[in-house]
């Protein structure tokens, strides 16, 4: 997931966390990515996936809430193919449905290999 308040950057919410409490072999950090290479097919956590019972573990975060604030939410068909900058830009330009529409547009032309999934979050005010 992707975060922008009204005048913040796009800020990633970090994967790269292990996590004791659900067992050894939940990480959530793949191998360093070669030079140059910002995307990799290793999957480094999912929910679910064993025939067994597996604790899940998902990723929270918590954050102050203000009225204006827009979250982008999104999958790596998002992230993979388009850098940060490029995320921020968009945001700032575009107003939430824009947005979505000219970010999809953006991982398509830059070839985006994945599923594109993505919505803009607006806290409202009361």
């Amino acid at each position: 997931m992707a975060a922008a308040g009204q005048d913040a950057a796009v800020t990633h919410e970090s994967q790269r966390h292990q996590y004791p409490m659900c067992g050894p072999t939940v990480i959530a950090a793949g191998p360093p990515l070669e030079p140059g290479q910002r995307t990799t097919s290793l999957v480094t956590q999912c929910l679910g996936g064993t025939l067994g019972y597996r604790a899940i573990c998902p990723h929270v975060t918590a954050a102050v809430l203000s009225s204006g604030d827009r979250y982008l939410v999104c999958t790596d068909g998002l992230t993979d193919p388009l850098p940060t900058d490029v995320l921020d830009e968009v945001m700032r330009e575009h107003d939430d449905g824009r947005a979505v529409f000219e970010l999809w547009k953006a991982a398509i032309t830059a070839g985006g290999p994945d599923n594109i999934t993505l919505a803009v979050v607006r806290i409202g005010g009361e």
